[in-house]
C-alpha cells in the first residue's frame, strides 16, 4: 500500500510535523502516535483531531480513506474540541467559537460580519497574537492556544496592515 504526506499541526506542535499514513491508517492511530511523543500525562481519548478549517473533529474510529483525508492534507490535533476567541478591533470587542484547526483566513472571514467589515477589506487586516507576534493567515488558531483546566480561548487583535508605498 502507498504511503501517503500529510501535515500536522497542533496543540504544543511549534513546526508543522510531515507524517506518513496509508489510506487504512485510523484517525486513533495518528494520535496514538501523537500521543508516544507528547511529554507525558496525556491520553488518546483527551485528542482530536480536525481537517483544515473542518467544524467537526474527525471520527477517530474512522480510516483516513473514510475521513476524507488525502494527500497533503492539512491536520490540526488538540484537546480543545472548541476556542473562544475574543477579537478587539478600534475598540470594540467581539467573539466567535470556533475549531482548533480553523486558518487565519477563515477568522477573518467569519469576523469581519460582526466588525461590518467588507470581505475585501478584511483581506487587508492582521491578527495580533497575544505576545504581539502577527499570525500567519495560513496558521490554525489552535497552534496559538493551550489546554489549560478545559478552558480553551484567545484574545486577538485586529489592525490594519499598513503597505508603505514607495
Amino acid at each position: 500500500m502507498s504511503k501517503t504526506k500529510i501535515y500536522l499541526h497542533g496543540e504544543g506542535i511549534p513546526e508543522v510535523k510531515i507524517i506518513e499514513i496509508d489510506e487504512s491508517t485510523t484517525i486513533k492511530e495518528i494520535i496514538i502516535e501523537h500521543v508516544k511523543s507528547c511529554a507525558g500525562g496525556t491520553t488518546v481519548d483527551e485528542f482530536e483531531i480536525f481537517i483544515e478549517d473542518a467544524q467537526e473533529s474527525c471520527n477517530k474510529e474512522h480510516d483516513c480513506n473514510s475521513a476524507g483525508i488525502h494527500k497533503s492534507q492539512k491536520l490540526h490535533i488538540h484537546r480543545c474540541k472548541h476556542i473562544d476567541v475574543a477579537f478587539v478591533y478600534n475598540g470594540a470587542e467581539k467573539h466567535l467559537r470556533t475549531t482548533p484547526g480553523t486558518t487565519g483566513t477563515k477568522l477573518l472571514a467569519e469576523i469581519a460580519g460582526q466588525f461590518n467589515i467588507s470581505p475585501g477589506d478584511a483581506n487587508d487586516l492582521k491578527i495580533k497574537l497575544p505576545d504581539g507576534k502577527i499570525m500567519d493567515h495560513d496558521s490554525h488558531i489552535g497552534t496559538f492556544v493551550h489546554h489549560h483546566h478545559h478552558k480553551c480561548g484567545i484574545k486577538l487583535i485586529l489592525e490594519e496592515d499598513v503597505k508603505i508605498q514607495g
